[in-house]
């Protein structure tokens, strides 16, 4: 099954001072696997709290996807959904260690389907308009919410981990093990649970990045504030 993404891709064509840019197009269509982005929790229904101050408690159920109609709504309960954060479904990550990243959804529960990188047609113009071949389901997740996972590199061995962040910002990981095959498979990796590596620093799990920030190649833990950007690392 072929893949093109909904969002234009653009290939750098130096890495001068001022780079160039080349178009690259479509090059992942989603593969009807669903929307890119959710909100974490879903509230959907007013219920009366007090009825003399005419007060509504909005009651939350399962996540919804971010729609044009949400955006737009004056129900109060979905502009109290909007306040909270949003999730992604789409990742990219490179779990078979050789240099491209593949494209990976998250589902509601942590699952992962992913599509292996084939790369371009050429090294030229054209690098960047990838052919994805699927994997299928490749972890079946751990029963979290898709805002939990991140993927990352954490021994430097150049294929990323999953990572499952709890909600105090504590981190459990799953080292990546690779695949069968070099080949058509490489990206069914096996994945072995590695408990819980980080206790967190006081800050929740919307706040956690995980990325290699001093160049060894292995995945450090950031956690942001969201009111004003400060890093810990």
């Amino acid at each position: 099954m072929s893949l093109t993404f909904h969002p234009v891709c653009w290939r750098i064509a130096s890495l001068a001072h001022d780079p160039t840019w080349i178009s690259q197009g479509q090059i992942a269509s989603g593969a009807g696997l669903g929307a890119n982005l959710w909100l974490t929790v879903d509230y959907l229904t007013l219920t009366p709290h007090n009825k003399i101050s005419g007060l509504y408690d909005c009651e939350p159920s399962s996540a919804d996807p971010l729609t044009q109609a949400l955006l737009i709504s004056a129900n109060k309960c979905d502009i109290a959904e909007l306040t909270h954060p949003l999730s992604t479904t789409i990742h990219f990550a490179d779990l078979n260690g050789d240099g491209r990243t593949e494209y990976l959804y998250v589902d509601g529960s942590g699952g992962v389907t992913a599509f292996l990188n084939l790369g371009g047609p050429d090294n030229g113009p054209n690098a960047a308009r990838i052919s994805w071949l699927p994997q299928g389901v490749i972890a079946s997740g751990v029963g979290a919410n898709r805002s939990s996972v991140r993927f990352g590199d954490l021994n430097g061995d150049g294929r990323a981990e999953y990572i499952y962040v709890n909600t105090d910002g504590s981190v459990e990981a799953y080292l990546n093990l690779g695949g069968p095959d070099n080949g058509a498979n490489a990206a069914k990796v096996s994945c072995l649970p590695q408990g819980t590596i980080a206790t967190g620093v006081g800050q929740g799990r919307d706040n956690v990045v995980v990325a290699d920030i001093n160049g060894d190649r292995r995945a450090d833990y950031l956690a942001s504030s969201r009111t004003d950007g400060s890093t810990m690392a």
